[in-house]
């Protein structure tokens, strides 16, 4: 998914693009996130069918966030517009480019997961799955529902928030379609889900659900950097540009 943010206040940009990373690592989207600082810069980059979603100021130095929005929808009448703005004042003019939400600042978990709401169809369509075949029925598995997964006998157990999908095909398989954060595989039998990791024993991760999820032998070191590492980049304000 390409997300845009487009604010004239440095810090304004660095607040949105750590509230988007943080809500697509928890969901397990895949987003790549381009910031700029006017409506000129913007418009300049911008390409037609490129962009899902752009975060826009109203308020900005040179050319309106409303003016850009009205040049974006001149070429692209699909990507996702939510106005970010200190006033209300522009919510009519808003409709006018069909923007999918207003935030008012300052920005707020809750402010944020309503825009991510209305924004939901283009998560959904970007959102990242694996297929299985449980009871000779192929199943789409969101990945951000997986909790943990287990080895067991001559099936996969995968585990989520409300049922247990039992499959035969193996971890070694399941495991080449989650690369990358958020699951590590820290067993030769489990893969964890480090967004339900509530904490790390002595040899196994302890969920929020309250499950036990083993360590490999001499890798509880391995797997506290791992889970450091997956908390410093839920926090981490990426480079602009």
């Amino acid at each position: 998914m390409n997300i845009v943010i487009c604010d004239d206040n440095a810090d304004d940009r660095k607040a949105l693009h750590r509230f988007i990373r943080r809500y697509c690592k928890k969901n397990c989207y895949m987003a790549n996130i381009k910031a700029f600082d006017s409506g000129e810069a913007l418009l300049a980059s911008f390409r037609p069918g490129v962009y899902d979603i752009v975060f826009m100021d109203i308020y900005m130095n040179g050319i309106s966030g409303i003016e850009t929005a009205k040049k974006i929808r001149e070429t692209d009448p699909f990507c996702s517009i939510v106005f970010i703005t200190v006033s209300e004042a522009h919510a009519m003019e808003s409709y006018k480019v069909q923007a999918i939400y207003y935030v008012v600042k300052p920005l707020t978990e809750e402010n944020m997961e309503a825009a991510f709401f209305m924004c939901r169809n283009d998560f959904v369509k970007k959102s990242r799955f694996i297929e299985v075949t449980s009871n000779r029925e192929k199943l789409k598995i969101f990945l951000k529902d997986i909790i943990y997964m287990e080895s067991f006998e001559k099936s996969t157990l995968i585990h989520m928030k409300d049922k247990t999908i039992k499959t035969y095909t193996t971890l070694d398989d399941l495991t080449k379609n989650l690369t990358g954060s958020p699951f590590l595989r820290c067993h030769r039998s489990f893969i964890v889900n480090l967004n339900y990791v509530d904490d790390i024993g002595e040899k196994d991760f302890i969920l929020k659900n309250g499950d036990k999820v083993p360590i490999r032998k001499n890798g509880v070191s391995e797997a506290k950097l791992a889970m450091a590492d997956f908390i410093v980049m839920e926090d981490f304000v990426g480079a602009e540009g």
